[in-house]
Parts: C-alpha cells; sequence; structure tokens
C-alpha cells in the first residue's frame, strides 16, 4: 500500500508519542469517523499500525475515578508496530500513567475553559516563533484563552527545588501569564507551596479537583478567578 500524505503525517505523530488515543487521531487528521475507519483499518491491515482497546491493557487499573469517564470514550488505542519505532524500547508504567492522567486533564480543562489546549511536541515544533524563542519553556501542553497563556504541568513526582527553582526563572521570561502544576498527591501540595513561594503566577491544583487552585498570596480560590487576576504582567503568544 502506498502511503498518502495523511498516512505520513499520522506515523510522524505515533512517532513522537508511545500511543495516542484512536478518538483524538481520528478527529485531528479526519472528516469524519467513517473515513477515519477505513484508513485506519488499512494502514492496520498492512502492518503499519496497531489498534487495540484499552481496557486489554493491564494499566488501566492504576487510573482514578477522575478519569473513569475518560476512559469510557477513548475504548481505543493506536501505536506504531515495533519495526516503525524510532527508538525500540518498552515504555515504563510511569510514563504511561504520565500520559493517561495528562490526556484526561487536557480534556477536562479544555471543556472548562472553552479552548483548546497545546501538547509539549507541538509547543517544540513552534518554539522558534514563541515569545522567548528557542529558551521558551516546554510544559506537558498549554492553553491560550482570553487575557491568559496558561502553561500546564502534571507532576506525579516531586522534583528537587534546583530544579524547581531554574523551571520558574524559565517562566518568569516567558510568555506564560499563569503556570499551574497538578499533582496526584495532596501531601505534595506543600512542598510546592513552600518551591513556590512569592511566584504569584504559580498555582497548585490536584488532579481531581481542577477547578480550585492554591496560590501562595491568594491562598484556594477558584481557577477561573485565578485566572482572571493580573498575577503576571508579560506578552501572551
Amino acid at each position: 500500500m502506498r502511503l498518502t500524505k495523511r498516512d505520513s503525517l499520522i506515523i510522524d505523530e505515533l512517532k513522537k508519542q508511545d500511543f495516542c488515543f484512536y478518538k483524538d487521531i481520528s478527529k485531528k487528521f479526519f472528516s469524519s469517523d467513517v473515513s477515519a475507519s477505513k484508513r485506519l483499518k488499512k494502514l492496520k491491515d498492512r502492518g503499519w499500525i496497531i489498534i487495540e482497546p484499552l481496557g486489554s491493557m493491564s494499566f488501566t487499573k492504576i487510573m482514578d475515578k477522575s478519569s473513569t469517564p475518560f476512559i469510557g470514550h477513548n475504548r481505543k488505542i493506536i501505536r506504531l508496530r515495533n519495526k516503525f519505532k524510532i527508538m525500540k524500547r518498552k515504555t515504563s508504567l510511569w510514563k504511561i500513567k504520565h500520559q493517561l492522567l495528562l490526556f484526561s486533564l487536557k480534556e477536562r480543562l479544555e471543556k472548562l475553559l472553552h479552548a483548546n489546549a497545546v501538547f509539549e511536541n507541538d509547543i517544540r515544533d513552534l518554539r522558534e516563533a514563541l515569545f522567548n524563542g528557542k529558551d521558551e519553556p516546554l510544559p506537558d501542553f498549554y492553553i491560550k484563552g482570553l487575557g491568559y497563556t496558561l502553561a500546564i504541568e502534571l507532576e506525579l513526582h516531586l522534583k528537587s527545588k534546583d530544579r524547581y527553582f531554574v523551571k520558574m526563572a524559565k517562566y518568569r521570561r516567558s510568555g506564560f501569564t499563569h503556570v499551574l502544576y497538578f499533582v496526584t498527591n495532596a501531601r505534595k501540595m506543600d512542598s510546592l507551596m513552600s518551591a513556590f513561594r512569592y511566584r504569584n503566577y504559580m498555582g497548585i491544583a490536584h488532579y481531581s479537583d481542577i477547578e480550585s487552585v492554591f496560590c501562595h498570596r491568594y491562598g484556594k480560590l477558584p481557577l477561573l478567578e485565578w485566572l482572571e487576576k493580573d498575577l503576571k504582567k508579560n506578552v501572551c503568544f
């Protein structure tokens, strides 16, 4: 089977990540579910990709209640066959968990903020054209809304304070007006709150409660209210 330009774009997308959700590929590259089904089946039959139900993967047990509805309508994943992968390695459970939770977080925030998110891989491609060029930090994804550009970071494990200070210095010189760190364990919030002290454009939220943000100056407040505050005067890209 001769690959079309769209086939090549799909394969390039799958090379960037270990897997993609079937629904995301269908939505991004096809005008209808029918055309997506036909073409992706051809790619599967020709041995380029693997399509499998999400429920058959053992790591779904690590998901929490907040992600159950998300998994419900993302029933299938797509990945490249090993012979086409650039890096032939076994993906760690931690990385798969991070990616799954990130997809769930992205979907819930898009619905709450009525804006589209841009993932790290796409930011990397645009980096030279952004506010701070090649020095622009790379969050897990960002959301651009009315009057704000919100960087999102998902932390499953806390890093050293030195690493956070370096990242915060980059964000201070960036085009992001707000930076929001999500954690999956409430006990990690105190450590981050200490690291982010006096950084008023830095917020912390729990993965299961995306509508509440902790900020050093204002304490706990709704996400939408936090985004309306003039916390960091900068240029939005």
